[in-house]
């Protein structure tokens, strides 16, 4: 019954943030939209900012379980790299044309939103890693350091974010991404001569 309360309210809070931003949803707000008394929403969250971070914490879980979907497929490392990017992005389009004020937080740097996304920034490596490694193994790949490699590919992606959330995933994005996929890819897949 508590994990049911508990997803209610994130799912109300998350709705309420999204229309109308976290500074002006009040935990009343929550509550009453969750059907619950305030006492019984502070049970389970102390502060508008601690439900903010579950609701941010949720959306990022739900983008890793998308990317491990992706890690975990039968396509091959070089299609898996790519199909990693494409999906990774897609996932940042949907969360903040979902939601605006989240949009705002990646836009400005939001302390709150980089605390939370740590976790986010180093599963993503780790899947990067995986799928070097694996390219690695099958000969697709010849990378001497996958570590390093996967750390400086998730830096140009992730340096890419703030341009396509800016120009909302307009008509750019999808040349740009490209352009960014072909640039990592090409600079590590095997040179032949």
């Amino acid at each position: 019954m508590k994990e049911k309360t508990r997803y209610n309210i994130l799912n109300v809070a998350r709705k309420l943030f999204a229309n109308k931003g976290i500074g002006k949803t009040t935990m009343l707000d929550v509550a009453r939209a969750s059907g619950l008394g305030r006492r019984t929403l502070y049970m389970y969250y102390k502060t508008r900012d601690d439900l903010y971070r579950a609701v941010v914490k949720s959306e990022i879980e739900a983008i890793l379980n998308r990317l491990q979907k992706v890690v975990k497929s039968n396509l091959s490392p070089e299609k898996k790299f790519l199909h990693f990017v494409a999906v990774r992005m897609q996932a940042l389009e949907d969360l903040v044309k979902r939601n605006r004020s989240l949009r705002s937080d990646f836009l400005n740097n939001q302390p709150r939103i980089e605390e939370i996304r740590k976790e986010l920034d180093v599963r993503e490596k780790a899947y990067l890693t995986e799928i070097i490694r694996e390219g690695n193994n099958s000969g697709s790949f010849s990378i001497e350091n996958p570590d390093l490699t996967a750390d400086i590919a998730h830096t140009t992606i992730k340096g890419f974010e703030p341009k396509f959330i800016e120009d909302d995933f307009g008509s750019k994005y999808q040349t740009t991404l490209n352009l960014c996929t072909k640039i990592l890819f090409q600079g590590i897949k095997p040179q032949t001569r």
